[in-house]
């Protein structure tokens, strides 16, 4: 099963720098200037600028009016975390907003969708995209408490899904038993649209999970989820079809 075989096909292939610079930048994001990126110890294959993360005026000051100066206070809050603590990732979207802490560790390319929310007031959620990796988060997707999400190859989420508190996502194990850290087999993640991971769930390498499904919170995903689907217990098992 294939949700994206372009997706797929683009960084399992022999995408390069050139072409990853190549492709547009999410709608909002301000496209860097080349050679301003700067990452601890290594230089990233996209520049990066610090602060691309897009206010809408408009929706600030209608919300403002609609619920008063507090929710303009803390809103506004939110988005300037956010231009703080997402400015090494290669391109966010508008009105992006992080409550709590995000930790950011980007040597590949990480990207992130319009009215995408970070909910990590409780514990910090973690973000880790290795060299050559690749880590694409759609237009409004939260993503909540203490949840890490690790890419070596390839991760995508899709568009308004639901990630619970403390979920684990990743495309690889990390090592092999007598390898180094990241020589680790890795195989590209993809999930689907207005999908809703419950808390506490994990989602295994090498795995595609279709639009609107659920992972069952503590559930671990280790195969191909069809659209529609229900997936619960450790392993996942999957109830087709769900929602008819």
């Amino acid at each position: 099963m294939n949700l994206n075989s372009n997706f797929s096909a683009a960084v399992v292939a022999n995408e390069t720098p050139q072409t990853r610079s190549a492709q547009p930048a999410y709608r909002g994001a301000r496209t860097p200037a080349a050679g301003t990126g700067r990452l601890r110890g290594k230089r990233n294959s996209e520049a990066i600028t610090p602060g691309r993360v897009t206010i809408s005026l408009a929706s600030i000051m209608s919300g403002a009016a609609r619920y008063g100066l507090g929710w303009f206070a803390a809103y506004g809050r939110q988005m300037l975390s956010a231009w703080w603590q997402l400015r090494e990732c290669n391109a966010v979207g508008e009105t992006v907003r992080v409550e709590g802490h995000v930790r950011v560790r980007n040597e590949g390319v990480l990207k992130i969708g319009d009215w995408v929310r970070f909910r990590s007031d409780a514990a910090p959620t973690f973000l880790e995209v290795a060299p050559g990796g690749r880590l694409d988060i759609g237009a409004g997707t939260i993503i909540g408490a203490g949840s890490a999400i690790s890419s070596a190859r390839a991760v995508k989420i899709g568009k308004n899904s639901i990630i619970g508190s403390s979920v684990t996502i990743m495309d690889t194990i990390f090592h092999t038993p007598d390898g180094p850290l990241w020589n680790m087999h890795a195989a590209p993640v993809v999930i689907g649209e207005n999908v809703t991971l419950g808390d506490r769930s994990v989602v295994m390498k090498g795995v595609s999970i279709g639009d609107n499904s659920v992972v069952t919170s503590f559930s671990v995903v280790t195969r191909d989820v069809p659209p529609n689907s229900l997936v619960v217990g450790v392993p996942g098992t999957i109830i087709e079809n769900f929602r008819a």
